[in-house]
């Protein structure tokens, strides 16, 4: 199995081929979508039955804090030919972040680690990994220059452990649902000037 962005696989439909950095193309088919969280899981098929596959252990997301280092790797541009990924090194610059749809887009990124570590575009659905090579996130967004789509030093991963919310409803190939509050809130402002929240229905 392998974790990617949704956004990633929207174009190439349920069946793709997948390219390891050794350089074999696999055939590969999705399993599970999660539209709202931008991810992904896709299955490579082996070559021959019984052929083991690399991994990537899964870490803990809830312990990351900011200052931590971190590794981030992927294929910026389409550099790479061969299915090597670029790897870059950083540091977590915040946890717990939220990132709200962009533009008429649906990718809500609630529980999001964010980083310097250089990512661009490219560098979707690749892992972010601490330094003792635990996956805690999926990289997926980043604050690009908008006239240049170049790294401004601000990037946005899915955090493994809102993942692992997921991973059964994925592995079941199910459209996953994401949980929401059903409640109408309104900002009003008093004679003072005072703002202040209010939840206008449930």
């Amino acid at each position: 199995y392998a974790l990617t962005n949704f956004h990633v696989v929207a174009g190439p439909g349920p069946v793709m081929q997948c390219g390891l950095p050794d350089g074999v193309l696999y055939d590969a088919v999705l399993v599970g979508l999660d539209k709202v969280g931008d991810v992904a899981l896709i299955k490579l098929l082996p070559k021959k039955d019984g052929q083991p596959f690399p991994f990537a252990v899964l870490g803990d997301s809830d312990v990351v804090k900011e200052g931590d280092w971190s590794l981030a790797m992927g294929n910026p541009f389409g550099l790479s030919l061969d299915f090597t990924p670029t790897v870059t090194y950083g540091l977590i610059s915040g946890v717990n972040r939220y990132q709200p749809p962009e533009g008429k887009g649906t990718l809500d990124y609630s529980d999001c680690l964010q980083f310097d570590t250089s990512i661009n575009p490219g560098n979707s659905g690749g892992p972010l990994f601490n330094m003792t090579g635990e996956l805690i996130g999926s990289n997926g967004r980043g604050s690009f220059d908008k006239r240049g789509r170049i790294n401004s030093g601000v990037g946005y991963a899915i955090s493994i452990n809102q993942i692992k919310n997921f991973l059964g409803h994925l592995k079941a190939g199910l459209d996953t649902d994401h949980a929401s509050l059903g409640a109408v809130v309104q900002t009003q402002t008093d004679k003072s000037g005072l703002g202040r929240m209010q939840v206008t229905s449930i």
